[in-house]
């Protein structure tokens, strides 16, 4: 019985301490970040809808739109772009490629 206890504490704890250390490493968002994100989310389907962790968008697949490849451009047409929109001035912050 001891045993079961102190394993119990022992997960309960590390789950404190993780909890805690993943809460420190995101920047804080605002109550309508917050509310945004989770619109987007049920909106998409990527909120859990049963037990076992299942998202929605996996359980009621026809009512969300299948997910598509996007990635049509390549590397170099990305870089291409990025160095012309800060040529252009469109984009004021300088990436180095």
């Amino acid at each position: 019985m001891k045993r079961i206890q102190i394993s119990t504490i022992a997960i309960a704890l590390s789950a404190l301490f993780t909890g805690q250390a993943i809460a420190q490493d995101n920047a804080p968002l605002t109550r309508t970040q917050v509310q945004a994100e989770m619109v987007e989310a049920i909106n998409t389907g990527h909120v859990m809808v049963t037990e076992s962790g299942r998202l929605a968008n996996d359980v009621f697949s026809s009512n969300y739109p299948q997910q598509e490849n996007v990635s049509s451009k390549t590397r170099e047409e990305v870089r291409n772009e990025l160095v012309e929109a800060i040529a252009n001035g469109s984009l004021d912050k300088h990436i180095s490629a």
